[in-house]
């Protein structure tokens, strides 16, 4: 078997693997959580999580996640160990607090917790978390949040409200998780059945009298009606589940049939032949293409440019001195425009010149251009917009279609797409099944769906080059730039073939950058300099001195690489604040662990 295909097989080898075995146990188990709801007459809630963690080995603490959404807020936090040492750490931000709960077995605070069951009790009071509407107000209160790694093996919760609960007015969503339940007093009881890593909070919803309420000091108030819409909601929600019902068995045993389908599709069209350039050491720049066409051929997605073909370009704008570097620091980085080079272009192609055009939007009344400053001052949306139009310029005019089609074969790529989206659905077609069937195979299915699910998202999100093939000019292309690409990060081969100038690290950081390995070639150039006692005098007036001596990699991938996040929001649910919840819309929730 060729070494490239031999490795390729190892990566897809071990990510079933992976996927196939048993979800190996954590470091820690939680036996037990207890969690109690009062609401109060001004609509606060005070909340208190009793939670007991059997930890396995040796943990600095334990931690508590929770999303907050609008103007809502946690107050009055307080934690107890008994038996135990703690110091607690709160970290809030807009839209989630984090209660850090260092733990000690010593009132010195110098030993750390091993192999023990501990008792957390996390207390609190939370504000704007009840609704009050025109003609009701509303507890929705997710008991125990989606982002746990492990089950709790008994959940019991009481929920205490100022006045009576009617039978009529509280739902548990999901239901079928609810062991049993009952009201006493103003209290209502529930217990779950183990409480496994779910896809879904589990949440309590009750109807709450107006009248219940001396004030709404600490509600969130919603100018609408809502019971009738909340009531509608439920019954909807109650009558899909127990629409589902299907045969487990010939569900799963598809599933498998389905889950081993990625292997045959690589088999068939993801292996290359070797082209007896691996190991070849390829000590020179081996072709003289833009950064951002070489990203476009070895990011992983062929045919595509990611954010690093942006930061190559400016960087090669740098090094070509359309731009001069005023300053640097570790904080910011202070660009320039060379006026006269810049009138004067005839080598600029088109999204090079977007590129600077953009940057000069930000100049200020110097003519500067501050990292620092853009990263403050603009939208994520503002760059995504601009980076989505100037990718696909780079794409037009690097012809990079043409090279696509001439050095990649993508047939197995769209195989396996067309695998990825058939597989998540029915992934998600078995797990709403199981919530209704609650069969002998339920936790089976659970498994097998969720691994189903991972497996898709893995197999969509792996780079094309792994289920498509390069042609024979592919290849060739392709490993001498990979072979360069070891070159300029293993510091023992760039000792052993030294670069022909000093000059030439620029256009290193530049490729680099494009391939993905800036940091690591920033920092052979810095030894490099220091091992040879290189004298300032012959880089000084170098581009990459001032763009490396303070760190310029980190800052320009942590300045343009945080704005082009797709996802900049946090991956914690919450409330729609300010509006009546869907299933699953309430406060609380989150998740934790040990650290």
């Amino acid at each position: 078997m060729k070494n490239n295909t031999l490795k390729k097989f190892l990566m897809l080898f071990l990510i079933t693997l992976l996927l196939i075995s048993p979800i190996a146990a954590g470091n820690y188990q939680l036996p037990s959580a207890d969690v109690d709801v009062v609401v109060h007459d001004d609509a606060t809630a005070t909340i208190t999580q009793k939670i007991v963690y059997d930890i396995n080995g040796t943990v600095n603490g334990v931690y508590y996640r929770m999303p907050l959404n609008g103007e809502q807020d946690v107050e009055n936090i307080s934690v107890e160990t008994p038996g135990y040492y703690n110091t607690l750490e709160v970290n809030k931000t807009n839209n989630q607090i984090q209660l850090k709960v260092w733990l000690y077995k010593d009132a010195a605070k110098t030993q750390k917790v091993n192999d023990a069951k501990v008792e957390v009790t996390y207390k609190y009071n939370f504000i704007k978390g009840v609704k009050v509407y025109n003609d009701v107000a509303e507890l929705q209160f997710a008991v125990w949040g989606k982002y746990w790694d492990e089950e709790v093996q008994k959940l019991t919760t009481h929920i205490t409200l100022p006045g009576a609960i009617n039978e009529n007015d509280y739902w548990f969503n999901p239901p079928n998780v609810v062991s049993s339940h009952n009201i006493s007093g103003n209290t209502m009881h529930a217990k779950y059945m183990d409480a496994e890593p779910s896809s879904e909070n589990y949440e309590q919803r009750v109807l709450i009298p107006k009248e219940y309420f001396k004030s709404y000091e600490g509600a969130d108030i919603i100018n609408k009606d809502a019971a009738e819409k909340i009531r509608s909601d439920e019954k909807a929600y109650y009558s899909q589940i127990e629409m589902k019902n299907t045969a487990e068995l010939v569900l799963l045993a598809l599933s498998v049939l389905i889950m081993l389908a990625p292997a045959a599709i690589y088999f068939k069209y993801g292996r290359e032949e070797d082209v007896g350039l691996d190991g070849i050491d390829q000590s020179e720049i081996p072709y003289d293409d833009a950064p951002s066409f070489v990203n476009a051929m070895l990011s992983g997605d062929v045919g595509r440019v990611n954010i690093n073909a942006f930061e190559a370009t400016l960087l090669d704008l740098i090094d070509r001195r359309y731009f001069k570097i005023l300053a640097s620091s570790e904080t910011d980085l202070i660009l320039k425009l060379n006026s006269i080079k810049y009138d004067g272009q005839n080598d600029l192609k088109d999204y090079e010149d977007d590129l600077i055009k953009y940057l000069m939007r930000f100049k200020n009344d110097k003519g500067e251009i501050s990292l620092q400053d853009i990263g403050d001052d603009v939208s994520s949306d503002d760059f995504i917009k601009f980076l989505k139009t100037w990718k696909s310029s780079v794409i037009r005019q690097e012809d990079v279609y043409k090279y696509e089609v001439e050095y990649f074969q993508d047939k197995g790529v769209k195989v396996v797409h067309m695998w990825c989206a058939a597989a998540a659905i029915f992934g998600i077609l078995l797990i709403l099944l199981e919530l209704y069937l609650q069969g002998l195979y339920q936790g089976v299915g659970f498994v097998v769906a969720i691994i189903m699910i991972i497996e898709a998202i893995v197999m969509y999100l792996i780079p094309d080059n792994i289920m498509g093939a390069y042609t024979t000019q592919g290849r060739i292309y392709t490993q001498k730039w990979h072979n360069f690409e070891n070159y300029i990060q293993d510091y023992s081969l760039i000792k052993e073939h030294p670069p022909e100038s000093v000059q030439i690290w620029g256009k290193y950081l530049t490729y680099a950058t494009a391939l993905g390995c800036a940091e690591a070639v920033e920092d052979n150039m810095k030894q490099y300099f220091r091992e040879f006692d290189i004298p300032e005098s012959a880089y000084y007036d170098q581009p990459f001195y001032m763009y490396s001596s303070h760190g310029g990699t980190w800052l320009m991938l942590s300045t343009f690489s945080k704005l082009s996040n797709e996802v900049p929001s946090s991956d914690m649910d919450g409330s729609t604040f300010g509006d009546i919840g869907d299933i699953g819309g309430g406060f609380g929730g989150g998740g934790g662990g040990v650290f």
